[in-house]
Formats: structure tokens, C-alpha cells, sequence
């Protein structure tokens, strides 16, 4: 059973609100997501679920509570429903039913409360030249992950995520690319790496489906009661 740990994902915590008080991370993994919310959060309570015995026990050493769960069976039982952050990082992409997955944690989140999903883009450049060349080969990680069961670009994340049945309950804030456009030249002088940085983000901003390697989607679940 792979482990999943690395040092965070900046990009999507970026994207968490300050302000949340609760928080489910959905997928934790080892906690390192939640190791960087709480550093610029220290007052955040945060609460993980993962499939992974020994991502929970690492976990377990940085989140307020963790859940050894498979969340395509389901969710755990002793949930509260009182949390205003849900943060799918990078989870969704090994699930059979990703969709379903959302709309079964959704009663989790109060009115109001932030939707945080992030996803790889299997179209971003690195990943076409790949195809070009003929290699469609698995990997240990990264976009071709041997463990990811679905496939999302930039263009198609909403769609396939938050269909009729998931828009008739939240509504999609923005929609975010994160990634590089290929620099290899400039990146070779520290002196550049503010230029380089500069042409990424507009890279991205103008062929996101091309240039991000990540894709965030942020969504707020409607008041029930408008």
C-alpha cells in the first residue's frame, strides 16, 4: 500500500481560508498539508481520514484526530458536521467514484463553509511530451501514478467533479492552474528566478490546460435556507 508523504502542497493550502476554524482533509496522507495550515494556522483544528495505517499513525502526530477509513465505502461514523473547510487534495484521482466521494462528505460542511479540491492535470506539457514520444508507462508518482484511476485536465475538472448533482448544492468560487512553462535555460541563474516565476504565472493564466500541472477548484456550499 503506497505512503504518501512529502513536504505539503503550498499551492492548495494557499487556498484553505485563513479564517477556518475546523477542517476535514480528506486523503491526508502523512499530514503535511495540515503540518503547513497549522503553521500559518495554529489555532486550526484539524481532522484527517486515510485508508493507510501507517499514513494514519504519522498523521496522528500532527492532525487533531485521525480516521483509518476507505472513503469509497462510506464515511467514518463518528464524524461531526460542523466543519467549514473540506480539502481534497489530491485524493480524488485514485478513486472509482470521486464524485460520489464529494457529495458523501458534503453534509460534513456547514453553510457557507469552503470547498477545496485539487487534482493533476494529465495534460499539462510534460505529461503530452510524454505521449508524443509513445510512453504512456506508469509510475511510482506523479501525474501517471500506477494508483490513479481517473484522469482530469484544466478544461474538464468541474464537469467531471461537480456535476448537476454537486452544483445544486455548492458554487464553484474559482478555478486555479499551478504549474511551470519549460525554462530550462533561465532557471539555470538565480538572478532570473523572479523573470522565470513571472512568465509561469502568465503561462499558465493564458494556456492553463498546457501549463498547470495542478488544477484547485474552489466551491461554497449553499445555504440550505436562502
Amino acid at each position: 500500500m503506497p505512503i504518501y508523504s512529502d513536504s505539503g502542497n503550498r499551492f492548495v493550502v494557499d487556498q484553505v481560508p485563513r479564517d477556518a476554524k475546523r477542517i476535514l482533509d480528506v486523503g491526508c496522507g502523512c499530514g503535511d498539508n495540515a503540518a503547513l495550515i497549522k503553521g500559518l494556522n495554529p489555532g486550526v483544528c484539524i481532522e484527517g481520514i486515510t485508508f493507510n495505517p501507517t499514513e494514519a499513525m504519522r498523521a496522528g502526530h500532527v492532525l487533531d484526530r485521525v480516521h483509518t477509513f476507505d472513503i469509497e465505502q462510506g464515511s467514518p461514523a463518528d464524524l461531526r458536521d460542523d466543519f467549514d473547510c473540506l480539502l481534497f487534495s489530491h485524493v480524488l484521482e485514485h478513486l472509482r467514484e470521486p464524485a460520489a466521494a464529494i457529495l458523501r462528505f458534503l453534509p460534513y460542511l456547514i453553510p457557507g463553509g469552503t470547498l477545496v479540491i485539487a487534482v493533476p492535470n494529465v495534460l499539462e506539457w510534460r505529461t503530452r511530451l510524454r505521449f508524443l514520444r509513445g510512453d504512456f508507462g506508469y509510475a511510482d508518482y506523479g501525474t501517471l501514478d500506477r494508483t490513479h484511476l481517473k484522469f482530469f485536465t484544466f478544461n474538464s475538472v468541474i464537469g467531471e467533479l461537480l456535476g448537476s448533482e454537486l452544483r445544486a448544492h455548492v458554487t464553484v468560487v474559482k478555478k486555479l492552474g499551478d504549474g511551470a512553462v519549460p525554462l530550462w535555460p533561465i532557471r539555470r541563474f538565480k538572478f532570473l528566478q523572479g523573470i522565470a516565476a513571472a512568465i509561469d504565472r502568465l503561462g499558465v493564466a493564458i494556456w492553463p490546460n498546457l501549463f498547470a500541472q495542478q488544477v484547485v477548484v474552489i466551491a461554497r456550499k449553499r445555504d440550505a435556507n436562502p
